[in-house]
């Protein structure tokens, strides 16, 4: 097994795993859905970000959709980075900033296995 191929398995388990995760996680915090309505999203708005985050959990598992995931998923962060750019600042957005960074690598990787 190359190398490549190897990392590409273990980022795409562990980005799959951490977006299902916390996509259940989010589902039900009180918490998170208040914040998504200080940040003028309508209420109920964090169960489609959930959503988002479990659809593209399972779409990153399966080879011949794990680009699909990485766009989604990709789509999500960069929301999510502008929103806390514009409502936070700081240094909140560098966690989805780094998260973005590993699904990008892995949108690459699985690029490169397919040319």
């Amino acid at each position: 097994m190359r190398a490549s191929l190897l990392v590409a398995w273990v980022l795409r388990f562990i980005v799959a795993v951490a977006f299902f995760y916390f996509g259940f996680i989010h589902y039900r915090d009180p918490g998170y859905a208040a914040q998504f309505v200080v940040w003028g999203y309508p209420a109920g708005w964090h169960q489609f970000t959930s959503l988002i985050e479990v659809i593209g959990a399972v779409l990153i598992i399966i080879p011949t959709t794990t680009l699909v995931g990485v766009g989604l998923l990709g789509a999500l962060l960069a929301a999510a980075i502008i929103t806390l750019l514009i409502h936070d600042g700081g240094a909140t957005v560098l966690i989805p900033l780094v998260v973005l960074v590993a699904v990008a690598a892995l949108g690459w990787l699985r690029w490169s296995e397919r040319v």
